[in-house]
């Protein structure tokens, strides 16, 4: 008996210094939770384990000690991600939780973590015996906490949270919509006030977005950013959960951008993802999901706005997160997915060969970590094949257009994702082995392309956006068959060779199938606006060579595209980029002028005006103040201008997601994404049918009425020039709206001709020959020879129109640019055009209409004009310019209400603030264009630049003349003739009614001459001025310069522009 007495001792005194043991590791753990030190959490989980080794197995407080040993255990794991540490601490809530059976007062609490640790287990591994367990361990805690009962709610959030899980392996709604149930009902037991009410919001809006993401319901999206918004004022700063909160503010903002389009969501979401960056300190799980969302964001940004800066940062974050996601871990593969993704994009814009190999490396990397069955295993080989292309593309090495084409067929027999993956797959395998046949010359590459491509092209429905791509594919590989071998040919060759090639009766039939091909693809309305107008370009030139009766519909329908293109298209810079690089765009100036030339042939003048009009200038008419229908429509309807905005803001950012590019976002696209596109695409259409009802709008986004265009000529006859690879003609347009227009044609005047000419002057008044006088009068002979004496001859026999008549030219294409206004003979005794007429330019018709319309009703002023001067003689870094003081001054003595700025007072924001309230302008400084950036020419002033685009953005309602007395104010972009890109046209665009500019570098001393001449002219009456006297001003001032006997490049090189 005594034995047993004294073991009963030692176990109570065990026991007892058991309990000490927990008291200090208890200490531990709460000095752990204050300071986020790791080594008293490790200190803790050591004297816990001595304390359990010690305690004798029948101690009721035993389980307690388990307990708090898995606790420990599961917040070092939250800190290491130590697989061990969570199995351990499972193990150890399993031991306690044997301990507390039913009826035991911390049952349920060990229920609850026990469950918990088993879908952390679950997340991890995939195991769905630790789910299934883990959902009926959270039943029984439940029923063990009835109504009333304080831990109610946390039962409910734990099992609402099991069950989303199971949602998200089987896809069963119905654990779907009861985890939302008990995420609701969790809430309402918490209410405001309730210490754990940010625990229950935060889990209900977790379950309101996954069920948006599945079912697309707004409302439950805008329910979660309700719940996430509360959340946040719940974990003020310093708050532990605070980042947590954060990141889902940012995940779900960048879910509604997604949908709405709105680029503040997107910017939002990623403010919110960098302050939980800045903030966490959480594991390293934890850090590498804000990363990867955050690259995500950024990733999106770049799409949206195209800034470099964006795609960078997104690659570097996607890095940071691959750092804490090593060789093991479940997320690497996905990341090593979207790095690789980032880089072959970050390739195609800026041929850095390091993006490209490292992209390719990374998709290996991938693909070794996930196998066959892998949810990304399929996608990433087709993106990898895609980068084998395009290094075969680069590189012309065999081997990676061998590899491309192995992928592609790994893809093809391997199991498919969905039908678009295949769809998809089967596309750009067809492109692929379009690339061999060019090699290898093996037509069995070819017949499997174009078998690979029809069946695509069936397998699509006629309502998928992707359906015209698989046509445009199909289209292209069978003009292939008709050329043969196209390697290292460019389209443009291509399309030459088939224009030979296909009326031959043998490609007849493929040769209209791409017709009909091409067509259906431009007439796609559910796919991506880029991608029809593509398809339409190419349609035009399949039906040239076929004189094909469907030419007059391909050419209406790619000027329909064209103007929709730039509508619903947000960023103008890129757009203009876009314009001067992409491969067909650039075509867009050839496809106007075509189009106007087939109109001629069909002797319809009408169209022909209509479609010169709507391909011209789309971008800086959706620029101007005075040219978007748009501005006009929200005079008259606010409420359908602002859905139409809205919609095409929607239109823009979907268009991203959706449609080719080089297969390497199409690849990853969803049902979703089409989805989207279509409903938005569809809600587009119907809001331009409302407008087109509007009183006045019946013609939105269509041409304008030539009979309205025709009242452009009002004050004096419009000559406009059309080259075009038909055929070029002059047209003139009378006074008289009712009389007959009068065609020209100018069979010597051919685009290349013009365009030699256009290149040649460029290169003279660039290098500055000692000759330049003789070398520009050649030029200007030609340019009377091939076009302008033709028009001297119609407008004297034809129009009788008076000697020094005011005419105005409208250029297209190649002749954009060109002196027409000094053309001439230049031999003794004979007059060229300057002798006979004053001319203006003007770059559309509309642009004339409408600074016509908006200066309408003023008429000659009775009080002098306000003029603003703005005189640079000394710019920084640049070449002073002596004769601008007594430029100024001329000016200064030619008006009596004359603001100055010079010197240290010309900085940008006091010039554009003094234009509001000035109606004529003079500027004195330097000017530049520039060629690559069309909207960074500037003038130069003090301490920056005035830009075209600052200009154009300037909105001035009261202007009425600019005279732009620097260099270059008036040249063209070479590259987009038809988007006159210059600082007099910015003038125009900005509201000027008349603007005076130079074509190239003027002489500094001509500046006062033509000063004090041209404002003698326009004061000669006093008071009663009129900025529509400019061009004839201006001809009293180049007259002046003449009789001075100054050299020819110098006074031809002024020009005047609008009414």
């Amino acid at each position: 008996m005594s034995s047993g007495s004294e073991s009963e001792t030692a176990a109570e005194v065990n026991n007892e210094e058991a309990d000490s043991i927990d008291i200090q590791a208890a200490a531990c753990l709460e000095n752990f939770r204050e300071r986020r030190d790791p080594q008293l959490l490790d200190a803790a989980i050591i004297l816990l384990k001595t304390s359990l080794a010690i305690r004798s197995l029948d101690d009721l407080a035993r389980s307690n000690t388990l307990y708090r040993i898995a606790d420990a255990l599961t917040d070092r794991y939250e800190i290491s991600e130590e697989r061990a540490d969570l199995d351990a601490a499972i193990l150890y809530h399993q031991g306690a939780l044997n301990l507390r059976p039913v009826g035991h007062p911390s049952r349920i609490l060990s229920l609850a973590n026990y469950a918990s640790l088993l879908l952390t287990s679950y997340k991890h591994t995939g195991n769905s015996n630790h789910l299934n367990a883990a959902i009926g361990l959270h039943r029984e805690t439940l029923n063990l906490c009835p109504q009333g009962n304080s831990s109610r709610w946390l039962a409910l959030n734990n099992l609402g949270l099991a069950v989303k899980n199971r949602f998200q392996a089987l896809g069963d709604r119905e654990d779907l919509e009861e985890a939302c149930a008990f995420h609701r009902e969790a809430l309402e037991l918490t209410p405001s006030g309730h210490p754990s009410r940010h625990i229950a919001l935060n889990s209900l809006a977790n379950a309101l977005q996954t069920r948006y993401d599945h079912f697309g319901d707004r409302a439950d999206l805008d329910a979660a950013i309700s719940c996430h918004l509360e959340n946040l004022d719940l974990r003020p700063v310093g708050n532990r959960f605070r980042p947590r909160t954060l990141t889902n503010l940012g995940i779900v903002l960048q879910v509604l951008y997604e949908r709405s389009g709105n680029t503040a969501d997107l910017a939002a979401g990623i403010a919110y993802l960098r302050d939980a960056l800045s903030l966490t300190s959480d594991g390293p799980s934890a850090r590498a999901l804000i990363l990867t969302e955050l690259a995500n964001g950024l990733d999106l940004c770049f799409q949206q706005l195209g800034e470099q800066v964006d795609q960078d940062e997104s690659l570097v974050r996607y890095e940071d997160a691959l750092r804490l996601r090593p060789v093991g871990n479940s997320e690497r593969p996905k990341t090593l997915s979207n790095m690789a993704r980032v880089l072959l994009l970050r390739f195609q814009s800026r041929h850095t060969r390091t993006d490209l190999d490292r992209g390719i490396a990374y998709l290996r990397e991938a693909i070794n970590y996930s196998p066959v069955g892998y949810p990304f295993h399929s996608s990433n080989l087709h993106i990898l094949a895609n980068g084998y292309m395009l290094r075969f593309e680069l590189l012309k090495n065999r081997e990676d257009i061998d590899e491309a084409v192995s992928l592609f067929q790994s893809v093809i027999d391997g199991p498919p994702v969905t039908q678009l993956s295949f769809e998809l797959a089967l596309q750009d395998f067809a492109a692929a082995l379009r690339s061999r046949h060019e090699i290898y010359s093996d037509e069995a590459d070819l017949e499997a392309a174009v078998s690979h491509l029809t069946t695509s092209y069936v397998m699509a429905t006629g309502r998928s956006p992707y359906h015209a791509s698989f046509a445009t594919h199909l289209a292209m590989a069978l003009k292939q068959r008709i050329v043969g071998s196209s390697s290292g040919l460019s389209e443009a060759e291509m399309d030459r060779n088939y224009a030979k090639q296909a009326p031959q009766s043998q490609n007849l039939p493929d040769a209209l199938k791409v017709i009909e091909l091409f067509k259906e693809a431009a007439l796609s309305d559910n796919a991506p606006v880029i991608q029809r107008l593509r398809a339409a370009n190419r349609w035009v030139k399949a039906a040239a060579p076929l004189e094909h009766l469907s030419m007059g519909d391909a050419y209406t329908t790619a000027l329909q595209l064209l103007s929709t293109y730039v509508m619903v298209t947000q960023a103008i810079t890129s757009q203009h980029d876009r314009l001067s690089s992409d491969p067909v765009l650039k075509g867009v100036a050839v496809l106007t002028t075509d189009a106007a030339a087939y109109a001629i042939d069909h002797n319809d003048g009408k169209k022909t005006l209509e479609v010169l009009e709507q391909g011209r200038l789309i971008i800086m008419n959706k620029l101007i103040k005075f040219g978007t229908p748009v501005d006009d429509l929200r005079d008259v309807d606010e409420n359908l201008a602002n859905d139409f905005t809205r919609l095409s803001t929607k239109m823009a950012s979907a268009a991203q997601s959706v449609g080719p590019n080089n297969g390497l976002s199409d690849v990853l696209a969803g049902d979703d994404k089409i989805a989207k596109y279509a409903s938005t695409s569809a809600q587009w259409n119907t809001a331009v049918d409302r407008i087109r009802q509007v009183p006045g709008f019946s013609n939105f986004l269509e041409p304008t009425p030539s009979t309205i265009l025709r009242n452009a000529a009002a004050d004096g006859p419009i000559i406009i020039v059309n080259i075009s690879n038909h055929h070029s003609d002059a047209i003139i347009m009378p006074q008289d709206p009712t009389a007959q227009m009068l065609i020209i044609p100018l069979p010597r005047a051919t685009p290349e001709t013009i365009e030699f000419l256009a290149l040649i002057l460029r290169q003279i008044v660039r290098d500055q020959p000692r000759d330049i006088t003789v070398k520009i009068a050649n030029v200007l002979r030609d340019l009377w020879e091939l076009v302008a004496r033709n028009v001297a001859v119609a407008l004297e026999r034809d129009f009788k129109l008076p000697r020094l008549s005011r005419v105005w030219w409208c250029l297209t294409s190649v002749a954009w640019g060109l002196p027409f206004h000094a053309a001439g003979p230049y031999k003794p005794g004979e007059k060229g055009f300057a002798d006979r007429y004053v001319s203006s330019y003007t770059p559309t018709i509309t642009s004339l209409l409408r600074i016509r319309e908006n200066h309408n009703g003023r008429g000659p002023a009775t009080s002098p004009p306000h003029i603003l001067v703005v005189g640079m003689s000394k710019t920084p870094g640049e070449a002073d310019l002596p004769f601008v003081s007594q430029e100024v001054a001329e000016v200064k003595k030619a008006g009596r209400s004359v603001t100055v700025l010079e010197g240290e007072k010309a900085t940008r924001e006091n010039v554009l603030e003094r234009l509001h309230d000035h109606c004529w302008a003079h500027f004195a400084c330097h000017g530049h264009h520039d060629e690559e950036h069309a909207f960074d020419s500037h003038f130069s002033l003090t301490g920056g630049k005035l830009s075209l685009l600052d200009i154009i953005r300037s909105g001035l309602p009261n202007a009425e003349l600019a005279f732009l007395s620097a260099c270059h104010s008036a040249a063209g972009d070479p590259r987009t003739p038809d988007e006159t890109m210059h600082l007099a046209a910015g003038m125009l665009f900005a509201g000027f009614g008349g603007v005076v500019g130079t074509l190239w570098a003027m002489a500094d001393d001509d500046g006062p001459i033509v000063a004090q001449e041209f404002y003698k002219y326009m004061f000669r009456n006093g008071e009663q001025t009129d900025y529509r006297d400019a061009a004839q001003a201006l001809a009293a001032a180049t007259t002046a310069l003449r009789r001075r006997k100054v050299p020819l490049e110098r006074w031809i090189n002024f020009v005047h522009y609008g009414a």
